[in-house]
């Protein structure tokens, strides 16, 4: 009996890590730091970073586990609303000691992914899900920049999260265009449905070069406006949404990693040439054809 039950809290604890989306988790904190360097300009650091990294994964674990216990999909353990919500408490705790406004952003946050859960329930909720998936990811941005500043309104941090809208915007498009057909036959409303998917990869490419020409015009960053717009010219060429979606988690944080580089005056070049080396083997890797690997390459 105490060997089953250990299997059974082994087996819950084994769900609970993989739906809350480690993969992730780096991504977020490149996000943080991104707006923590808007302010410093200062490629600096901290043991004190830990409070924004600590509240901005415990939002992000009360996002994932919430959105699993609305799913309740069977294959994936079962999870309990309940589960979430202290992750909820720690992330507006952890801001509310550092101001009101963390506090604010991080409530914001919550409530833009409780819009976001109903997605499923609500065809109007689901063709906006994708726009709802990147403010939630604006708020997450300031919830960590109003740890160092309370200026938000400024030039620089309005047209940074207006590319973060766009960019995150454009990665949950991708997500919904990797599973249009199980979409489709759920009888779900997402925006790759409606539109189809050609006028869908046309609107992400649009976006993504609007996005890149925010970072050249604006803040004079050329090369640091690769990842984006290497992605939005790989839409056009290439139909697998399993990869597609993998290189978007890739180009925002290399948005973020490259965003960083230029504002805190590093070299952006090392960077690009990281991103082009992880770009060039998750598209052409699996390309070449294998004898250990048929299955694999069917599905491309």
């Amino acid at each position: 009996m105490g060997v089953f039950q250990f299997s059974s809290l082994g087996k819950s604890l084994r769900h609970l890590l993989f739906n809350v989306r480690p993969y992730s988790w780096v991504d977020l904190v490149l996000l943080g730091y991104l707006a923590k360097f808007m302010v410093t300009k200062n490629l600096v650091f901290e043991l004190n970073d830990l409070f924004f990294i600590s509240g901005l994964l415990s939002l992000w674990c009360f996002f994932n586990i919430a959105l699993e216990a609305k799913k309740k999909y069977a294959y994936r353990g079962n999870i309990t609303f309940l589960a979430s919500l202290p992750f909820m408490l720690i992330g507006i705790i952890i801001g509310a000691v550092n101001g009101v406004l963390p506090a604010l952003f991080a409530i914001l946050s919550i409530v833009f992914c409780f819009i976001y859960l109903e997605k499923k329930f609500n065809p109007l909720l689901g063709l906006a899900s994708s726009l709802v998936r990147g403010q939630i990811q604006i708020f997450y941005f300031l919830y960590v920049l109003t740890f160092f500043s309370n200026e938000i309104f400024v030039f620089e941090v309005v047209a940074l999260s207006l590319m973060i809208l766009m960019l995150y915007t454009v990665r949950a498009i991708i997500g919904d265009l990797r599973d249009i057909i199980h979409d489709k036959r759920a009888g779900n409303s997402t925006l790759p449905i409606l539109l189809g998917e050609k006028k869908s990869v046309l609107l992400c490419s649009v976006v993504l070069i609007a996005t890149a020409s925010l970072q050249i015009v604006f803040f004079n960053f050329y090369i640091a406006s690769i990842p984006v717009i290497l992605f939005a010219i790989l839409l056009f060429f290439y139909n697998n949404g399993y990869i597609l979606h993998q290189l978007s988690i890739h180009k925002t944080s290399f948005f973020s990693l490259s965003m960083i580089s230029a504002i805190t005056s590093q070299s952006t070049v090392f960077i690009a040439l990281i991103f082009l080396g992880i770009f060039l083997n998750s598209v052409f890797y699996h390309k070449l054809e294998r004898k250990s690997n048929p299955k694999w390459i069917a599905k491309i």
